[in-house]
């Protein structure tokens, strides 16, 4: 698969992101898959600090991935992932409507090469993938660079996702979350645990907090809008409530909103307004469920 695209964003550069990926299902009778890929991608992120913006920069990421991947049973799949990856950054100026300096750096970042493993398991026993209403998933994931790879940064990450989702009633579901995540060693910006954002407490900007370690959890309700108005059949609403610090914290930062999912051959397109703990808003867009 080739894929492309011109990325143009506020205050920054056109940019190509592309990916270059092969896979093959069936490397060996046991079922073994493997994946490569090739990619360069660029984005733009902001650091804040006590909740204020001080800086803001383009974010370079090429490199590569080979992932050998194997299904243990009906629903658990476990993976052995190789990274090469290389950040590099450019500053860009607080206001993304100036093209006016002082363009400050993001502390703590440091260009360089990540060479790492990846040591992942997941089960799945979820009865849809797109339109789940029952079951959970759980994904655990040991990552270690090191610089007998080749890498220029060294460090060992732990994560743990865990969702459930119970069906209420007709089509109803409430579904629960939680996030955890530590890492130890010469852990740089670009690696570094974020919270804020789409799948993490969504009143936050992207890149509110970053560290070390990570705690977040969400709730949310998902209902069928076809309950209310019978006609809006492939309409979702979804109400949502976020918690979460970083570094882990019982002092949480807590986050609300509602969202809207409609149904497509391609899955689901959604929609959240969310409130962080200062009352500002986020709004959000993505293809699928946030998490």
């Amino acid at each position: 698969m080739i894929r492309a695209e011109r990325a143009v964003q506020t205050g920054s550069n056109q940019q190509l992101n592309y990916e270059l990926s092969l896979n093959e299902p069936f490397l060996e009778p046991n079922g073994t898959a493997l994946d490569l890929s090739l990619f360069s991608r660029y984005t733009v992120e902001s650091e804040y600090t006590t909740g204020t913006l001080t800086s803001r920069y383009g974010l370079q990421r090429a490199g590569a991935l080979a992932t050998l991947s194997r299904t243990t049973d009906g629903g658990t799949i476990t993976s052995l992932r190789l990274r090469s990856e290389l950040s590099q950054i450019t500053a860009l100026p607080l206001d993304p409507n100036s093209t006016i300096c002082p363009c400050p750096p993001p502390v703590g970042f440091v260009p360089g090469r990540v060479v790492s493993f990846q040591l992942g398991t997941s089960r799945d026993t979820r009865n849809s993938r797109f339109n789940a209403t029952d079951g959970s998933v759980v994904t655990l994931t040991g990552e270690l660079a090191a610089a007998a790879f080749g890498s220029d940064f060294s460090f060992t990450k732990y994560t743990l996702d865990a969702q459930r989702l119970f069906p209420v009633g007709e089509k109803s579901t409430i579904v629960t979350r939680v996030l955890l995540g530590s890492a130890v060693g010469n852990l740089p910006l670009q690696e570094r645990y974020v919270l804020g954002g789409p799948s993490s407490v969504r009143g936050l900007p992207i890149g509110f907090l970053r560290d070390n370690s990570i705690g977040v959890a969400n709730l949310e309700y998902r209902f069928p809008m076809s309950a209310l108005i019978p006609s809006f059949q492939d309409i979702t609403s979804i109400l949502f409530v976020d918690a979460g610090n970083a570094p882990i914290s019982l002092n949480l930062l807590v986050g609300y909103g509602f969202g809207v999912a409609i149904s497509t051959p391609l899955g689901p397109i959604r929609i959240d307004l969310a409130w962080g703990p200062d009352g500002t808003r986020q709004t959000w867009l993505s293809l699928g469920a946030p998490f």
